[in-house]
């Protein structure tokens, strides 16, 4: 749904309706997947096995799409939407960007769920700026119906809901304990403040590891560079085999890239992506891990065993565990992995890096 509805909103001829619909479905499929990791996570953290997996992360950008995503949200019920952040902020961090959005998603939202009219206030600043490493805190303000003195020991519980029975109704009742969960794992610790009738305030501080830090002029050509949709790329036409037994999933792959200038060609399992591999010698390989007659891990093991062929890059395409995926990924080989759902954005730099490619932007 996620992949489908990014590709139509590619489209140039879209009338004002189209994009709003486009959008709704963007942010419902966005919603029902957190619904579903919020459940996920639970089950995890109950058995003590939530991890984190941290990346080299554009802070500015990220904080951007999340402000993106709640800012239409904010809008649709009257609220006005504040970002406030410093000039000092780093542009590029070390963080598990999945389980940070996921936390602030959830403040977000729960501060527009329980905010009639007023406002909303996302800040983000810097704390403290140590060697190699910025104390960073996250706060999210609202001026919505408040938390009483009571409720306050009660809303980190699981299941625990807050409020009227309309805004019961639009979650698990699992998103605060979860992001606590989250929080604590990262080292830090989700404080609240809240009065009855007057709104609430959500916080927390993480120590995150400093990458680099960009001037405002590279930070813009960057963002530049974002907005911007991918047409095509520099040089010759590159080959990539697709191998996966859902076709769905093999016809979501082709909308995104072939349209760039991709020759792509499909396989429904192994031991087809095997012979097809030996006869067309592809540039690029996208395998999931399980099908039928022959699984990705037999296939791609046989690949690196054949002299002729054993060269061609490869990505993973899987939705199990990421440690799992990262050690199967080094046992047999290959070159790169993404968990499902695929997010575009990824997936292309992905298929960038391996083959080396300069993208053509609109």
């Amino acid at each position: 749904i996620l992949g489908y509805s990014r590709i139509l909103q590619r489209s140039s001829n879209l009338i004002p309706q189209e994009i709003e619909n486009l959008n709704i479905i963007q942010q419902s499929g966005q919603h029902l997947l957190t619904l579903i990791n919020d459940l996920l996570d639970f089950s995890k953290s109950e058995a003590q096995k939530m991890e984190l997996y941290p990346t080299e992360v554009q802070l500015p950008t990220f904080l951007k799409e999340v402000v993106g995503i709640m800012e239409i949200v904010a809008q649709e019920k009257g609220l006005v939407f504040n970002y406030k952040t410093t000039d000092n902020l780093a542009s590029l961090i070390k963080v598990d960007e999945k389980r940070l959005r996921q936390v602030l998603l959830n403040l977000l939202g729960n501060g527009i769920k329980f905010t009639d009219k007023g406002e909303i206030t996302f800040a983000v600043t810097v704390v403290d700026e140590l060697p190699d490493a910025d104390n960073i805190r996250f706060q999210v303000s609202d001026t919505g119906v408040g938390i009483s003195y009571q409720q306050l020991d009660q809303i980190f519980q699981p299941f625990e809901q807050v409020g009227d029975t309309a805004t019961r109704g639009e979650g698990t009742g699992l998103g605060l304990t979860i992001s606590k969960q989250i929080v604590e794992l990262m080292g830090g610790r989700i404080q609240v403040e809240s009065q009855l009738d007057q709104g609430s305030t959500f916080w927390f501080d993480l120590t995150l590891p400093v990458v680099e830090k960009k001037s405002k002029d590279e930070l813009l050509f960057l963002e530049m560079q974002k907005n911007k949709y991918i047409v095509g790329y520099e040089g010759k036409r590159r080959k990539i085999l697709v191998v996966d037994d859902k076709e769905v999933n093999r016809l979501l792959l082709f909308n995104i890239l072939e349209p760039l200038g991709f020759e792509i060609f499909m396989a429904e399992n192994g031991q087809q992506g095997l012979d097809v591999t030996k006869q067309i010698e592809p540039d690029l390989i996208l395998v999931d891990l399980f099908m039928p007659v022959k699984t990705g891990f037999t296939m791609v093991r046989e690949i690196k065993e054949i002299p002729e062929i054993n060269n061609i890059h490869i990505i993973i395409l899987s939705a199990i565990n990421l440690d799992i995926a990262k050690n199967t990924s080094n046992y047999i080989g290959s070159d790169n992995f993404l968990m499902k759902p695929i997010e575009e954005d990824k997936l292309l730099a992905l298929v960038a890096d391996n083959l080396q490619l300069e993208w053509i932007y609109n």
